[in-house]
Parts: structure tokens; sequence; C-alpha cells
């Protein structure tokens, strides 16, 4: 057999294998061609996706986009030299020359700058003549956040009850500046040390601090509070470091800038206050509304002879004053007259004695008080360093707890201008780091004692077959204004509940009060007033309203007291109800209004006469703040009496 033919034998023997093969080959070709080669896929971010996971590429990318948006900026490490820089920039603004560079001058030769500087740090005046005063009412509460773009009086509010503590004193603005230009520009400080714009103080504070007294007497640790809700610029302030190791970046000149600003500057003295819905007079500083009291009572005084003579008249004549029958007196009304209830007890006051017109021209009218506070007060155009008379500057505290008695003290604050650098003297070197100067603290006020808006009055047992319970009356401070329900409480019951509320009608209403066909003075200008406010005076004084009195406390049990008095002589019982409060406390309290304390009495007197005597709120907002000559409110009626007696 040749070779020729065996080559031929073998190739015939393995035709079938090698077409195989080949195939195979092929298949494997086109199975990493068309399948595994991906020949449909798109690129991505530099690699190539089949059209299935194309989206979910997309997905993951773009949750990884929002994380880094989410995520802070990471923080960028400032060079200092950069800061000190821009202060020599913001301090000299002509541009620097060059150092090679001299130019000649008559009589003079080159000049360095001398950074050996010294300064006597200036004193800060402390506060004088501090006064304080709460005023408790229904307000317009901001339910947004207040700025500088948006001021409070463009929020959106709600009504809500509110004790505002204010504190006022006096600032001898003229010494300030003095002590100011004599450490930073005075005649004894070198001429190449004088600084002008050191030498004009800037506000950096009025720092209010408050103590609270603790149930045994003693009292807490001095705090400082926070600015109000309402303050525009209460994140510059809480922004603002003390201390130049707080400060992230910038030096003082940087903060210094931002209080410049004329906004901020009476924002700081003379801060705004909330407006208030209900009350007599809305707010006015400490020193004007305790005078403002006092000349409401003498007017309600004046008011009360005026009636008593003209009933006594009408006696005399034969004429009812229930009807009319007696004639109007002649005498004028009362400049700003606005009635108040009667004072404690219920008591009538004593007759006066008429004043002559040369005495009452002497006394003084709401009309001067308002003209004095109108002078105090101080705007954007305002020239401080011009100002000789202390100046009258106030703050407030929006965070006082009802039933709470607290002390407050004040101290200014003014930017030190030098802050971070070495010119301070070597007895003065604890400044150099403190952006802020600061005064002393004044002497803390008198107790102020912020009075409860709630209160309980068992008044009368209930018998019932399945156990004793006790009627007790619940009175809450609501919206302005006092309320009282009475409720049927039975051992393991909650005292109050939330239910409708009936007010009582209008003082102007209700008979007796205009009697003789005499309406009280300024009783028509608040129902004027509360019109015009957006109110209807019958709709919103007799319409029932849905008022919360439940009440943190629990009925437990109710048993009989007794006690001795007059040396063991005299035995008194008594039912009082024994009740859990929210202290985990077991409390008592006499029921029946006989066995109460006078003090409990006189409370529960004085909440009803507010409650009968409670006028309409007050809707229309004031742009400005305190009283204006033509305000006349009575929203408050007896309630902001009330607060201010410390009830």
């Amino acid at each position: 057999m040749s070779k020729k033919q065996n080559i031929q034998d073998m190739l015939e023997a393995h035709l079938d294998k090698i077409v195989l093969g080949l195939i195979g080959l092929i298949s494997m070709y086109l199975l990493w061609a068309f399948v595994l080669g991906n020949p449909y896929g798109a690129q991505v971010a530099g690699r190539k996706i089949g059209p299935g996971r194309i989206d979910l590429e997309n997905r993951q990318q773009a949750n990884q986009l929002e994380d880094q948006m989410a995520a802070p900026a990471p923080r960028r490490e400032y060079d200092l030299r950069l800061v000190s820089e821009f202060e020599d920039l913001l301090r000299i603004s002509l541009p620097q020359l060059g150092v090679a560079r001299i130019i000649p001058l008559p009589g003079a030769g080159e000049e360095l700058l001398d950074d050996d500087r010294v300064y006597p740090t200036p004193e800060i005046v402390a506060l004088t003549d501090v006064q304080v005063a709460v005023l408790r009412g229904a307000v317009f509460k901001p339910v947004e956040e207040v700025s500088p773009d948006i001021p409070y009086d463009a929020v959106e509010t709600e009504l809500a009850d509110l004790d505002l503590v204010s504190i006022s004193g006096r600032i001898n603005v003229a010494t300030l500046y003095q002590n100011f230009q004599q450490s930073f520009n005075g005649p004894r400080l070198n001429a190449s040390w004088r600084e002008p714009a050191f030498a004009k103080p800037v506000i950096a504070r009025l720092e209010l601090q408050r103590r609270q007294k603790h149930a045994d007497g003693s009292w807490s640790e001095w705090n400082t509070l926070p600015p109000t809700q309402i303050d525009p610029f209460r994140k510059l302030k809480e922004q603002t470091p003390m201390t130049t190791e707080a400060m992230e970046f910038g030096g003082v000149m940087l903060w210094l800038k931002q209080y410049e600003d004329p906004r901020m500057q009476v924002n700081l003295l003379q801060p705004a206050a909330y407006d208030f819905a209900s009350g007599q007079t809305g707010w006015l500083p400490p020193k004007y509304l305790d005078e403002t009291q006092t000349i409401l009572r003498r007017q309600e005084e004046e008011l009360r002879r005026q009636l008593r003579e003209e009933r006594l008249r009408a006696r005399e004549t034969g004429g009812d004053e229930m009807t009319g029958g007696a004639r109007q007196p002649a005498t004028r009304t009362p400049t700003r007259t606005q009635p108040q209830p009667q004072p404690r007890g219920g008591l009538t006051p004593e007759p006066t004695t008429p004043r002559t017109a040369a005495a009452a021209r002497r006394e003084r009218t709401l009309e001067d008080v308002l003209r004095d506070l109108q002078q105090e007060r101080i705007d954007e155009q305002t020239k401080l360093e011009n100002r000789r008379d202390p100046l009258l500057v106030w703050t407030h505290d929006d965070t006082a707890r009802q039933g709470e008695t607290y002390q407050y003290r004040v101290r200014l604050g003014v930017f030190n201008p030098i802050a971070g650098r070495n010119w301070f003297r070597d007895d003065q070197r604890h400044n150099k780091n403190q952006v802020v100067l600061w005064s002393a603290y004044s002497e803390p006020t008198n107790p102020v004692e912020i009075p409860k808006m709630l209160h309980l009055f068992p008044t009368d047992m209930l018998v019932r077959e399945t156990g004793n319970g006790v009627k007790v009356e619940v009175a809450r401070y609501y919206l302005g204004q006092w309320r009282t329900q009475e409720f049927e409480v039975f051992p393991g019951q909650t005292i109050g509940q939330r239910t409708e509320y009936t007010p009582p009608a209008p003082p102007a209403a209700r008979p007796g009060i205009t009697g003789m066909g005499m309406e009280i003075p300024g009783m028509e200008m608040a129902r004027m007033g509360a019109m015009q406010g957006g109110m209807d005076t019958a709709a919103s004084s007799s319409d029932p309203q849905t008022v919360d009195f439940t009440t943190p406390y629990m009925l437990v049990d109710i048993n009989s007291h007794a006690e001795w008095v007059a040396n063991f002589s005299n035995r008194s019982e008594y039912w009082q109800m024994l009740y859990y409060g929210p202290d985990q406390a077991m409390l008592a309290m006499p029921v029946g209004s006989r066995n109460w304390p006078s003090d409990m009495r006189r409370q529960q007197e004085e909440i009803k006469n507010a409650e009968q005597n409670a006028m309409p709120l007050n809707m229309t907002r004031t742009t400005a703040q305190g009283m204006s000559l033509g305000d006349t409110r009575m929203t408050g009626g007896m309630g902001s009496d009330l607060m201010m007696r410390g009830l």
C-alpha cells in the first residue's frame, strides 16, 4: 500500500471528526461574537454594559450623586495669613505702595509701620435705673421662622398665651463714646496709633440672665437667656463667637461690620415686643407700663366718683337710674379713659375729693406717657454719638413659666476692636481673646412671680349612692381671658375636660353698666376697635367656644378633716378633697368657699370679676410698639391687672 493511499484512508476515516471540529470552532466564534462579546452593549463610564444593566447603572450613579449633595461640604483649611491681609485691607483702604519706593517729604524722612502700639481698654458703662415688669395676655405668636427678610409683622402667626417679662434700664451713651474716644483716638496716644474706626463703640449684646427660686427658698445658678422667638437676628446672635479661639474664620472686624448695621443696633438696644391681642395698653417698657397702670386706676376712680354723684343727684330729683330718669353728667370724659374692674374683694373705693382745674393740669395723662416714650425711642437714623441724655434700653424674656419666681440681671457688651492683637497693656492682657468687652452686671431685680394660669376651687360635695364626689370649678387663663367651668368629679377621675364654654355677655350689654343712660367712656371705642380688627363683638363674646379645661390632677378621695382653734377650745370640721398632682405628690384642698383660705377666696373673686368684664380680642396687629394715642383697648379686662398683682 502506498503512502498516498494511507493518507487518503486516514482522511476518509477521520473526515467526520474534522468536519465536527471545524463546526465547533465556528460555533465558538459565533457564540463569542454574538453572545459573550456583548455586541449590542453600550459604553457607560468607560465600561461596556448590556442593555439590561444600563438603567441599573444609571440609577446607582444618581443615588451616589444624591448622597454627595446631601453630605456636608468638606471643610476647607483657611490660611490665617490671608485673614490678616484681609483685615489690613479693611483697615487701610488705600493700596500698599512699594516698600522700595520712597517719596521724600519736606521735613520728614522714611516712616515705618509701628506694630508696638498699646491701647488702654475702654470701660463699659453699666446699666442704671433697671426695672422689670410682666405682661400677660394673648399674643400673635409666629408659626414660622422670623428673619431679617421676613420680619415678625410679615410672618404667619397664631394666638397663644404668653407671660412676657421685660427688663429696662438706662445707658449713658455719651460716657461710653467718650471712653472709646480716649482709648483709641485720644490726644495722649501716638498720632500713628490713633484709629477713628476703633473709637466708635458697636453694641454686641444686652445680655439678660435669670435665676429661679426653688421650693426650699434657695436660688439656682444664673443662666443666660436666648433671644426671643420674634428676633429677626436670632441666628446671627447665636453664631457670634465670644472669644477669638471660637472663631473658625475671619477676625473680630468681620463680625463687627455685621453688627454696625443700624437695624442690628436698634434691635439690640430696643428690641421689638410681641403684638398683644388682649390687654389694656399693649406692651410698654416697665417704667411707662407702671405709670400707665397708675393713670388708668386714677381714671377709674374718677369715673366711679362721677357715677356715684350722678346716682345721688338722681335720688334727690326722684329719677330712676336704671331707666335713664336722670340727666347725663356734663363732666368731660377723661382722656383715654378705660373702665377697669372693681378692686380686690369687690369693695367700692372711698369717695375722692373733686380735683381743681389746676390740680388736673398738673397730673400726667396717657398722652404725656406716650409723648415721653416716643422721645425715648431710637430708629435707624438716630445718631447715638450725639445723644447726651441716658438712653432707655430694654430686653425681653419669653420663656418664663407660670407659677415660677425669677430674678433677673443684665449687662452691656461692646465689641473689642483689637481682640486677638498684642495691643493691650500688661494688666489688661486678659481681654486679648475677648471678642466682647462687658460691663458689670446690674443688681438683681426684685423677685418676679409669674402667675398661674390654672386654679381649682372645690365648691360643694356630691352625695351619690355609688359614692361621694366633689363639684370642682376649674379656672383657666385661655387666650388672654379667664374662663371658669364647674365639673362633677368622683374618685379615680381626672379633674376637668375639654368642653364647650359660653362666655358671659360683654359689660355693655349687662344691666347696671349703662345706668341712667350713661355708658362707661371708652366702651364704645373698644367695640369699634374690635370690629375694625375683623371681629364681631357680639359673636366673639357670647358664642360657645371649645376650651380645654383638662388638668393634670386626679381626684383620689374625700375625707373629713378636723382643726382645733383658739387654744384647742373650738373644733372645726370640714370636708377636703385629696387629689394627685403631676409632681407625684398627694395634695389636699378644703371643700366649700367658707372653708377656703382668704387668699383662695380672693383669687376666685378676682377671676370671676375678670371673666365678667372680659372684652373681645383686638385682632388688629400693630406695627409700632406699645399704645398709640388712638388705641383704646379693653380686651384684657381684669386679666392683665391680675397678672400685674401676682395672682
